[in-house]
Parts: C-alpha cells; sequence; structure tokens
C-alpha cells in the first residue's frame, strides 16, 4: 500500500493496482492451498460468504470512493499502515 501510494498520484490508478494485486496474492493463496489439501468441505460456504461481502463492500466503496479527494484517500490509506504497523508490534 505505502509503495503504491508513494508512487501513484491518481486515486483510480492507485485503487485500481492495489486491488489487482489483491486478487493475484489471493488467486495465489487458494491455488497453494487446493493443491495442499487444505481446503475441505466447508470451504464453498466460506467462500460464497466472502463472496457475498466482498461484493457489498465494493458496491458501497465505489458509491463512497467517488465524493473523497486523493488526499482523503491516501490520508485514510496511510493511518491503515499505521495501525496495521502497531498491531505487528503490539502482538506479535
Amino acid at each position: 500500500m505505502f509503495y503504491f501510494l508513494l508512487l501513484l498520484k491518481d486515486k483510480y490508478a492507485y485503487t485500481a493496482t492495489l486491488q489487482a494485486t489483491f486478487v493475484i496474492t489471493s488467486l495465489l493463496t487458494v491455488t497453494i492451498h487446493l493443491f495442499n489439501g487444505d481446503l475441505g468441505g466447508t470451504f464453498i460456504w466460506y467462500f460464497l460468504a466472502g463472496a457475498v461481502s466482498v461484493i457489498a463492500g465494493s458496491n458501497l466503496g465505489m458509491h463512497y470512493f467517488s465524493h473523497l479527494s486523493s488526499e482523503k484517500i491516501k490520508l485514510g490509506a496511510g493511518i491503515l499502515i499505521a495501525l496495521a504497523g502497531i498491531n505487528l508490534i503490539l502482538f506479535n
């Protein structure tokens, strides 16, 4: 996230690049779990719940995204990065 914040100035390019990165890493993770036999019979229910959540969150997010400036998006991303860092320091 931080690298893309510094690299990309347009909020649409930032979001598209971030989403593409998440899709690629998620597909790779699921593929590795599939080949290792980690996916059991309940996987489909978790997948469906996740898919519904992603669709709902994406629709809600895109509604608010158009109203936010690039500066507010960068501020929000910076806060998320800081909170993730604090979480790693305190709880690991």
